[in-house]
């Protein structure tokens, strides 16, 4: 359902914003009509059969329980998607994060390039341009895409249907004539990469010669109580758990000494400084897969 509320949604609040949501050509150059027809028969096949072939057809109740089915349509719109963004769905095997986490952890997950957000309070967002409107129409996305999970039960990685207008503003920060700030963020990024150079290098130095008997899991502690968050397995790692990721904290390692470096390099030719993160971060992505296939190999 989400598909079609956030693009409908967005599209609503910047023509509503823009004065433009009763404009008769508006409407000639959306086509919503042609719009419905086209969606509708690439998604309702599936859903029409699978209605008929789980009655009862429609049903609205709004009360879920053990045991309780009321059809593929309740169980889908109403109970996974309508009750549990009411936090009503049963069973309540989801949990949520605090919304504080939910906003922060952005800076996190947007890394590197979530160090050019400040470059963002800078930009024009009048629609009188093209570069204008674009702004706009992501800020709207945005904020639709956050705020409405801000008010249901949710998890970090539910705000990733916004991540292309985040993609589209702060590469427009980055690229923006603000220089102070995209220094700023540019700096930002150099002392975190060459930070996580020094963290990773001692503990390298601790771990390269610790034995690792069996596999990784014998040498994690559990820590249910933070599972909430995506990354609370994070705390589940100890020095000797590091040892059976020695290889990709390596290469992580690398990675951040390719990112300081190369901001370093080019530190007077701002354009070129932002091949030097991005690929840092093709590299981090490789050690993480790596790193993945040491858990997924364990047993525990």
């Amino acid at each position: 359902m989400i598909a079609i509320v956030f693009p409908i949604g967005a599209a609503f609040l910047y023509l509503a914003i823009t004065s433009q949501l009763f404009a008769r050509a508006t409407w000639r150059k959306v086509r919503p009509v042609s719009a419905l027809v086209i969606m509708g028969s690439i998604a309702a096949p599936w859903h029409v059969l699978a209605m008929l072939r789980n009655p009862p057809y429609f049903a609205f109740s709004m009360h879920s329980g053990p045991g309780e089915y009321h059809g593929f349509f309740w169980f889908y719109f109403i109970n996974e998607h309508l009750l549990r963004f009411l936090n009503l769905r049963y069973p309540r095997d989801y949990n949520t994060v605090p919304r504080l986490w939910f906003w922060l952890l952005h800076l996190l997950w947007l890394f590197p390039w979530s160090a050019y957000g400040a470059a963002a309070f800078k930009l024009n967002y009048r629609p009188v341009d093209r570069a204008g409107r674009t702004r706009l129409f992501a800020l709207c996305w945005i904020g639709l895409v956050l705020i409405f999970f801000t008010f249901s039960t949710t998890q970090e990685y539910y705000s990733m249907p916004a991540y292309p207008a985040f993609a589209l503003l702060l590469l427009g920060s980055a690229m923006s004539e603000a220089s102070v700030w995209v220094r700023r963020g540019t700096k930002a990024i150099a002392i975190v990469a060459s930070t996580a150079v020094a963290i990773i290098a001692v503990i390298l130095v601790k771990v390269w010669s610790l034995p690792t008997p069996g596999d990784i899991s014998s040498a994690l502690v559990q820590h249910p109580e933070m599972y909430t968050l995506s990354l609370g397995h994070m705390g589940d790692l100890t020095l000797q758990s590091f040892a059976y990721l020695r290889l990709p904290l390596a290469l992580a390692g690398i990675a951040a000494l390719v990112g300081s470096l190369g901001i370093a390099l080019y530190r007077q030719e701002t354009r070129r400084q932002f091949f030097a993160p991005a690929l840092m971060m093709l590299i981090f992505f490789h050690a993480a897969r790596i790193a993945m296939i040491t858990f997924v190999s364990s047993p525990g």
